[in-house]
């Protein structure tokens, strides 16, 4: 058994570390079959994870309800969630880094998730929670006045530690919508290796010139549906957004109309063209039966009119689906709101997931910052400014 395990861990080790073009082949058979394996592990390990905090949580408030004197325990909003994917439960909001980007910039390589990666930080998180409960229970048995003393040093543990697996948990929600749907299109992999020769510095310079020129015009980004209440050429004024809505949370509403002002109202290209956007809000009541179990996500959006935009819960990830966005629990900044209402605004994504291969750790999924645009909001919700440069 053990020779067996070290020629394993051998090979999941040279899968990691090399070649250089690892994850720009999309993955064989195998290696899908390999990675599902990896997704069911850290499904457990998450899955494990996140039930043995909620039990901790549980204990530790009723130890310090016994404490006389002893804190509250300052538990993280309903809104920053650690719930998954439930209907009605908002997103917290976390304020941007910086405003704007520097462009030009070097491009950077792809940000890399997988499961494998997951499965092993799920684990590394396991380790981290037996030694926190360990502690706790050694902390249970001191007098009072040292437990009183040790109360805030466990919980700033506590909280650490759950944010940790709360990000773990978003990753498993992440690769679990996008994976099969990478899966069924493999063709994105020649985008990837495209990027790939276009970066090479041992090219000559005219022929990887030639290669930006023939990616140019498939990497601007397009609005590429049309809505109502905007035409095709804007002109000079505020343009009104109608948006129905069954979020009743007056904050995030004006959040969001806040994430509309700084990241589009206020960008270079919309006060060079004199444009501005404001939203109308459209209150719809709650869908009890999608709340309730007794409706379909797919049935939820469909239910929402296209003749305006909507923004509801209960996706596992933050998605627009032609006119209507669902948002997740977890974070998200003012500029990916701003980024998901450009969807809203007709414009599509233009940075790129592909699914790359990494042998007998299974497969990864690699999102590419656009290299011709790095700088717009919808090619990179981090650091992006709307430009629109196709309007």
């Amino acid at each position: 058994m053990l020779p067996w395990l070290a020629t394993a861990a051998a090979f999941a080790f040279l899968s990691s570390v090399g070649p250089p073009d690892r994850g720009l082949r999309p993955p064989d058979r195998l290696e899908s079959f390999v990675d599902r394996l990896w997704g069911y592990g850290a499904l457990i390990e998450v899955g494990e994870a996140q039930a043995r905090i909620a039990e901790f949580e549980g204990w530790m408030q009723a130890e310090l309800d016994r404490l006389p004197g002893a804190p509250t325990l300052d538990l993280p909003e309903e809104t920053e969630t650690r719930l998954h994917g439930r209907y009605g439960v908002l997103p917290e909001v976390y304020v941007d880094k910086s405003y704007g980007a520097t462009f030009p910039r070097p491009i950077a390589r792809p940000v890399r998730v997988s499961w494998s990666e997951t499965w092993q930080r799920a684990r590394v998180l396991q380790r981290r929670l037996d030694r926190l409960i360990a502690g706790a229970e050694n902390w249970s048995r001191l007098p009072d006045a040292r437990r009183l003393a040790r109360a805030g040093e466990l919980e700033s543990e506590w909280v650490a530690l759950s944010a940790a697996i709360t990000d773990q948990a978003a990753s498993v929600r992440y690769l679990g919508a996008w994976v099969p749907r990478l899966r069924r299109s493999r063709n994105d992999s020649d985008v990837s290796r495209a990027f790939a020769l276009a970066r090479d510095p041992s090219l000559p310079a005219a022929k990887r010139a030639a290669l930006w020129e023939a990616l140019r015009e498939g990497l601007r980004p397009k609005r590429v549906m049309r809505r109502k209440f905007l035409p095709q050429v804007l002109k000079p004024g505020t343009y009104v957004i109608p948006v129905r809505t069954d979020v009743s949370d007056r904050r995030f509403l004006a959040e969001t109309e806040g994430a509309l002002e700084m990241h589009w109202n206020q960008s270079p290209w919309a006060r060079s063209r004199g444009v501005s956007f404001r939203i109308r809000w459209i209150r719809v009541p709650a869908n009890q039966g999608f709340r309730e179990g007794r409706r379909t996500l797919d049935a939820h959006i469909a239910s929402f009119k296209a003749d305006a935009v909507a923004m509801t819960t209960g996706a596992d990830a933050h998605f627009t689906r032609n006119h209507v966005l669902v948002l997740a629990p977890g974070r998200i900044t003012p500029r990916t709101i701003a980024h998901e209402f450009g969807h809203l605004l007709g414009f599509e994504d233009c940075y790129f997931r592909t699914l790359g291969a990494r042998g007998f750790l299974g497969t990864e999924i690699l999102e590419w910052s656009n290299p011709v645009y790095p700088d717009d909001l919808m090619c990179d919700d981090s650091e992006g400014v709307a430009r629109a440069p196709i309007w």
